[in-house]
């Protein structure tokens, strides 16, 4: 019926009076205020319900408490009058269909204030009426209790009464499609509701509302806006498709754009409950920022203004709910319970609000409240399936395995055809009992059940994970996409499941399908890329990517482009990568790790400040242990004077985080290594092993820092290193450090087996018959001279004669054979070969002086002393030959050279001593060097014999005897 004239006038001057008498209204903004709801009401008087839509009160300019309760209270009035006039027309010509016309029209706007009274107020109604108008009258208590799977199957049967208008049952058959929608585990067959739906009205803006819901359920979200944005050019004036539009971005986890629709949708109209509730479940949902949660009891102080309670109002029961809902989703269980308990006591005939007390009592391990609290319900109604349920659910998380299962026989009982929830919840159970047969047996039953919902198959995949069997985890994604091979996200699961067992090619064949049917889902476009990636189509991936990155310009697309140029690593691409990152940062400024894919980028581009900035602002962003540790990362590869410090600064600091991972005692040992702080090294690997002493790899690197501490370390090298080799005795690096502990042992005999045992393994080892080499020349016998040099000619064929070294040790090896000739030329070839290695040319050198060619040898000395003058060495061998060509000035300062060199040498003093006695005729100074050589070396008995020499020319006949005896108590036999 029509509701607007004189009812409306008289409602308009009620309020004007209400708003006169309170001091706090500006009379001037109330008449603007009531002559637009007059206007408005007036002009959609034949549509009752949607009277108040459309109003667009301008909330910052009437939204002031006095005003307010004007409002509020005319609004109730005027439904109150709308359903007086409904009864008394009733009243005075009774018509059933006319009544059920109303009831419905009330019910398709949950106008509670109308379709009870409807229902509880006396009219004539037949005794088979009388029966009908029970069941709805029921329906609204459960409408009013939210108990919707109750509501479903009487709202079907009233939607298939024929009275009813084409917009009447179009919007019924959309109510009804949503509770199965939000309520049903088969909410998939909602579709056949919206379908009718659209053919019984396809202008009524309620139907592409019902799609959009169903298409957001989905996750089609671009779909279920294009209905939303369809249903509000049909009706503008609907608040609804607003919501619902920011309800798509909230599930999209777009949460900051959600809220600006839940926004623009208060401002539209600030009287609409619709935007406080779905602000208040937001905020609830928002994870890390509980400076919204604190927004909760704003809004919900506004409701309880905008909408009191009533004896057939529910609106505030449910904003109530809403905020213990919020509260207990970000933990804050108290403040969760309060509200619960306003609900209660506001509506205690209700339960619903009592259910969610429930809940939060358990989560908080209050099990006997939480049971105190089902039970009661129970007590009212045994057959209750959601507080059956609920029950069974607490009995789980309270660990009563076996009371849980008995609860969900029941719920079993209750509703057969709702079993597979209870199947999936024994399975579960059964699962944690490591009854894996049992678990298994009864996801199958619930995938039978419902072989559409997706989260048995994922409960199912789980169980056979644990399992590891790859075949059967296979047919339980092929089995789920072959029964609906249009589920693009069961596709894109698929996908994933074949790119983890590498197989690329099924990978990027369930992401093609994903893509064919929702091509516009940026993720999907990613993930292909990625299994491009992985099969070495760079290009590919590459497009994949970039459009990933045109159908959503969010910072992961970004951030992926960036990783992807930063792995690439062609021309130009570490720019592209850091501009990708500084793009993917400037929309979320935030996220640590951008910060630090940038600061890899940058380090890679050798731009160390940069770098330096970009990963200490990720440490400022994010105080974890993984930011501590990619700094000195950093600061060890840049390695400049003091980094290794600084890194080791930083790696303990991580380590103080995260005291059990054992890649920070890997770095820490390695920057202690840099800077040959061995004891520290050591204790670093040594705390390594401490937690996983099966890694035979770290083992192995404090084998080498103890090789490096010296000879007091060499046996607990060994040890170390035998351990390594027991655990992987194929590898030819832990021979290599055996053989070489054995000989720093002395233990050569070993150390040429264990270099035969590499040579059995890889006869071209270069290291290992190099070793060998060596090994066998200082056995000084012919025979081991000659088996070196068949080792030596195998290192240097294995090496392919690029090492020098090989050569060198070679011609060594020929000088002992006293082949000359080819010492000759295995120096010759060493020095070919490297001709900036100093030993080479002092080897030939000595050769050449051997052979009394010592003019050539001086200038092998000086051309070894042009590449290391650092060797005394040298100059001690140059002097000698100096001598031998006479020209003592040089043999002066080449002698005089070595000794300053190396002061603490007594050879190079000795030799020092002979020239000045032998050549310069200075017993003195001669004296001086012999007698220093002897305070540094007293067992030489040379070094007493040079000093009994010069004692005897310089006349001190004493001393000198006093020499010569303890040279010949050093060296028995005759001294000449």
């Amino acid at each position: 019926m029509t509701f607007g004239g004189q009812p409306v006038t008289e409602l308009i001057a009620s309020a004007y009076y209400r708003a006169a008498k309170d001091s706090r209204n500006d009379m001037s903004l109330v008449t603007e205020l009531l002559e637009k709801i007059r206007t408005h009401l007036e002009q959609r008087k034949d549509k009752p319900f949607e009277a108040w839509n459309g109003l667009y009160p301008d909330r910052y300019r009437f939204d002031k408490d006095g005003m307010v309760e004007v409002v509020v209270d005319l609004k109730k009035k005027y439904y109150e009058s709308y359903y007086a006039a409904v009864r008394e027309q009733l009243l005075q010509n009774f018509k059933y269909e006319q009544w059920l016309s109303e009831y419905v029209d009330a019910l398709i706007y949950l106008a509670g204030t109308v379709f009870n009274p409807l229902c509880l107020d006396e009219y004539p109604f037949t005794k088979a009426q009388q029966e009908e108008v029970g069941k709805f009258r029921q329906m609204n208590a459960y409408i009013m209790d939210g108990r919707w799977v109750e509501v479903y199957t009487i709202a079907e049967e009233l939607m298939n009464n024929h009275s009813l208008s084409a917009f009447q049952r179009s919007s019924m058959l959309v109510n009804i499609g949503q509770v199965q929608l939000y309520w049903f585990p088969d909410y998939l067959d909602a579709e056949r509701h919206f379908t009718a739906a659209a053919k019984t009205d396809a202008a009524n803006s309620i139907v592409d509302r019902g799609w959009g819901t169903y298409y957001m359920k989905l996750g089609d979200f671009e779909k279920a806006r294009q209905c939303f944005a369809r249903a509000t050019e049909k009706d503008n004036t609907d608040v609804e498709n607003y919501v619902l539009t920011g309800d798509c971005y909230k599930e999209e986890g777009k949460n900051e754009i959600a809220e600006q629709w839940y926004r623009n949708a208060w401002n539209m109209d600030f009287t609409h409950a619709s935007p406080y509730s779905k602000m208040i479940q937001l905020y609830g949902a928002w994870d890390g920022a509980p400076e919204k949660t604190a927004l909760v009891p704003e809004l919900v102080k506004k409701t309880e203004q905008l909408f009191p309670d009533g004896p057939y109002a529910n609106m505030l029961y449910c904003i109530y709910r809403d905020a213990a809902a919020a509260y207990s989703a970000t933990e804050n269980y108290e403040e969760g319970k309060e509200y619960c308990h306003k609900a209660i006591s506001m509506k205690p005939e209700l339960t619903a609000a009592n259910i969610d007390l429930a809940y939060i009592h358990a989560y908080q391990k209050d099990f006997t409240t939480a049971e105190k609290i089902f039970r009661e319900l129970l007590g009212k109604d045994k057959k209750y399936y959601e507080v059956r349920f609920g029950l069974a659910w607490l009995y789980e998380q309270a660990g009563r395995k076996n009371d849980a299962l008995l609860e969900y026989e029941e719920c079993i009982q209750l509703r057969p055809g709702w079993a597979d929830r209870s199947y999936n919840s024994m399975a579960i159970i059964y699962d944690t009992l490591e009854e894996r047969d049992k678990a298994r047996e009864y996801y199958k039953k619930a995938i039978a059940l419902r072989p559409a919902e997706t989260v048995y198959y994922d409960n199912l995949l789980l169980l056979l994970e644990k399992e590891k069997d790859p075949e059967a985890i296979e047919t339980i994604y092929l089995q789920r996409f072959s029964i609906a091979p249009q589920d693009a996200v069961w596709a894109n699961k698929t996908g994933l499941f074949y790119f983890e067992q590498k197989n690329y090619d099924k990978a990027i064949e369930y992401y093609q399908k994903a893509i064919a049917v929702n091509p516009g889902y940026n993720v999907y476009h990613e993930n292909i890329g990625l299994a491009y990636e992985e099969k070495g189509l760079s290009e590919h991936a590459e497009q994949a990517y970039l459009k990933a990155l045109e159908l959503n310009a969010e910072y992961q697309s970004y951030n992926r482009l960036g990783i992807y140029y930063y792995r690439r690593n062609k021309e130009g691409d570490m720019e592209r990568s850091a501009a990708y990152y500084e793009k993917a940062i400037a929309l979320k400024p935030d996220h640590a790790i951008l910060y630090e894919n940038a600061g890899l980028v940058y380090e890679a581009l050798e731009d160390w400040e940069q770098a330096e900035a970009f990963y200490k602002k990720a440490l400022d962003l994010s105080n974890e242990y993984s930011f501590y540790n990619r700094l000195g990362i950093f600061y060890y590869r840049r390695n400049r004077e003091g980094d290794s410090e600084i890194a080791i600064e930083y790696y303990q600091k991580a380590i103080g985080l995260r005291p059990n991972d054992t890649v920070l005692y890997e770095n820490l040992g390695l920057a202690y290594e840099n800077i040959r702080r061995w004891p520290e090294a050591e204790e670093a690997y040594k705390r390594f092993l401490a937690i996983d002493q099966a890694d035979h790899y770290i083992r192995a690197r404090l084998v080498a820092v103890q090789i490096m501490r010296g000879q007091e370390y060499y046996r607990a090298a060994l040890d170390n290193i035998l351990l390594c080799n027991e655990q992987d005795p194929g590898n030819l690096l832990y021979l290599q450090y055996l053989g070489e502990i054995y000989e720093r042992l002395g233990e050569d005999d070993k150390a040429l087996e264990i270099y035969k045992s590499m040579l059995a393994k890889d006869p071209e080892n270069e290291y290992a018959n190099n070793r060998a080499g060596i090994v066998c020349s200082r056995k000084m016998t012919e025979e081991g001279a000659l088996q070196a040099v068949e080792f030596y000619k195998k290192a240097i064929a294995a090496n392919g004669s690029r090492d020098g070294i090989y050569y060198e040790n070679l011609g060594q090896v020929y000088v002992q054979l006293q082949n000359l000739k080819e010492a000759e030329k295995a120096f010759q070839k060493s020095i070919e070969l490297n001709p900036e290695l100093p030993d080479s040319y002092n080897r030939l050198g000595v050769l050449y002086f051997q052979e009394d060619r010592h003019a050539e040898a001086v200038i092998q000395y000086q051309n070894a002393i042009r590449r290391d003058s650092s060797n005394p060495v040298f100059y001690a061998n140059l002097g000698l030959a100096f001598v031998r060509l006479e020209d003592l000035n040089q043999a002066e300062t080449a002698f005089l050279k070595a000794v300053a060199l190396d002061p603490l040498n007594p050879e190079y003093l000795n030799y020092a001593g002979v020239f000045f006695i032998d050549h310069r005729n200075d017993y003195k100074r001669s004296l001086e060097f012999f007698e220093k050589a002897i305070s540094i070396d007293p067992g030489q008995a040379v070094y007493f014999k040079n000093a009994a020499l010069a004692y005897e020319l310089m006349g001190d006949l004493e001393k000198a005897g006093a020499a010569y005896e303890k040279a010949e108590q050093l060296s028995p036999e005759k001294n000449n």
